[in-house]
């Protein structure tokens, strides 16, 4: 974290000395939460906490026990957020970000919003400031849907009050983690309007982290005993009132998830998914060596 904090300081540093920073508006944006355990989650390497000489913790994995010789990374802590990377909870979708001054209008300098923004919007936002057009007639003529973001420059204009630059976000369309047996059953949407929020499908990671970070292994995350179910009814949750989502208001409101079921399902309807044709891993490693290493979009040549 240093030192990171170091060169994003050295980058700015080098704006503000050629008269930049001023011209400028910096978005700084996580891409996903945290792993709710220090289990790799692509192939279930157990890992274990071991002690530098220095008395931090490392993550690592343990040989023996998987017989993979690879390395992983350790998990991280969404404490009071329920749930971690790979699920649709606010401890796996909700992260931090924050737009650095320079351009930024001043009436959203050092404030704190709480309006809806996806990663998509800060796309939108750049063209925006920039004059560029969003529509795509090339695209719609291929029968690609519109760009997603919205411009967030009348919230940042407006301030912490102004109002919503959308009104929802859906999270995740009927998507599924794949054929490995510890994800196969995490699959479904999720779709947050205004306040409310709903699951539809089952959600591995139904667990509150402690505060401090780590205390163990946190393997026992994946066990089906902490898989939160919500089936093709769903789960409904106030996020302003609940952020942990530790109570289901699918009983008691059942015209707001009706509400919500029928957002859901006209946003199914514009779900849109590029056909990839068939899959060629030799054609993705090349590209990945041209790349150095870097995964871009390829194709064969």
């Amino acid at each position: 974290m240093s030192t990171l904090d170091s060169n994003i300081g050295r980058f700015v540093g080098a704006l503000k000395q050629r008269g930049l920073w001023e011209n400028t508006l910096m978005f700084f944006v996580s891409d996903k939460c945290a792993r709710a355990s220090l289990l790799h989650a692509a192939s279930c390497v157990v890992t274990c906490v071991c002690r530098r000489r220095s008395g931090g913790p490392i993550y690592y994995n343990k040989k023996a026990m998987t017989g993979l010789d690879v390395q992983t990374g350790g998990g991280a802590n969404n404490f009071p957020l329920t749930g971690g990377k790979l699920s649709m909870l606010e401890g796996g979708m909700r992260v931090v970000s924050f737009a650095a001054v320079g351009a930024h209008p001043a009436a959203a300098r050092q404030q704190a919003f709480g309006q809806l923004m996806a990663v998509a919007d800060i796309h939108a936002t750049i063209c925006d400031v920039g004059g560029a057009d969003l529509a795509d007639p090339r695209g719609v003529a291929a029968g690609i849907p519109p760009v997603d973001g919205v411009s967030l420059l009348p919230v940042l204009a407006g301030g912490p009050h102004s109002a919503q630059a959308r009104d929802a976000i859906p999270l995740a369309l009927n998507v599924s983690m794949g054929d490995h047996p510890a994800l196969s059953p995490c699959s479904g949407s999720a779709l947050i309007v205004g306040d409310l929020k709903l699951i539809t499908g089952h959600q591995h990671f139904y667990v509150t982290p402690n505060q401090t970070f780590p205390t163990e292994d946190y393997a026992y995350v994946w066990d089906e005993a902490h898989m939160l179910r919500c089936g093709d009814t769903g789960c409904l949750f106030n996020l302003t009132a609940d952020s942990a989502e530790r109570h289901d208001l699918a009983a008691s409101e059942p015209q707001l998830l009706a509400e919500l079921q029928a957002r859901l399902a006209t946003e199914l309807a514009k779900r849109y998914e590029r056909p990839t044709g068939e899959v060629d891993k030799l054609a993705m490693i090349r590209a990945l060596q041209k790349s150095n290493g870097f995964i871009c979009p390829f194709a064969q040549d």
